[in-house]
């Protein structure tokens, strides 16, 4: 499968490894800053553009009209809906999933093209909701052993 990332920070990082560990990705990732691409090609099978992936003959360069899937990932929303709109108008790209970093701009990623947002903030708030139901449920159980006598029984 071919693979167009733009964005090799935190997350893109993170998806580049883990798609290059299988033989059927060709990745090609597009990132501005050198020493990401450095880090990239330190680490990775993998073409490196080292560009401004939002613009259109950055993205031409890239093949992008080739690509069976795009992972937008940098760390600006401006960016990613760039290149999320031109993926799917100008490109054809069939597949694209785009990160939100502001919750506020999820749905215009979907607009513009996304198949798929991710918005790591709201995959934060919501492991931290699960971990404060777990503590107060755990807390409760604590409250309730406590009234109904509940004690560890000793074995002397």
């Amino acid at each position: 499968m071919r693979t167009l990332i733009v964005g090799a920070g935190r997350i893109g990082m993170h998806l580049i490894g883990y798609l290059s560990s299988s033989d059927e990705n060709q990745l090609t990732v597009i990132e501005k800053k050198g020493e990401r691409c450095k880090d990239v090609a330190d680490r990775y099978d993998a073409i490196i553009l080292n560009e401004d992936g939002s613009k259109l003959d950055i993205l031409k360069k890239a093949d992008a009209s080739e690509a069976d899937l795009l992972l937008v990932a940098t760390d600006d929303d401006r960016v990613n809906l760039v290149t999320t709109r031109a993926a799917k108008k100008e490109f054809g790209i069939p597949r694209v999933i785009a990160v939100a970093n502001s919750p506020k701009n999820k749905e215009r990623l979907m607009q513009a093209g996304a198949d798929v947002v991710i918005c790591p903030v709201d995959l934060a708030l919501r492991d931290f909701e699960t971990s404060s139901r777990k503590i107060i449920l755990l807390r409760s159980c604590i409250g309730l052993r406590r009234i109904c006598g509940w004690q560890k029984q000793s074995s002397h």
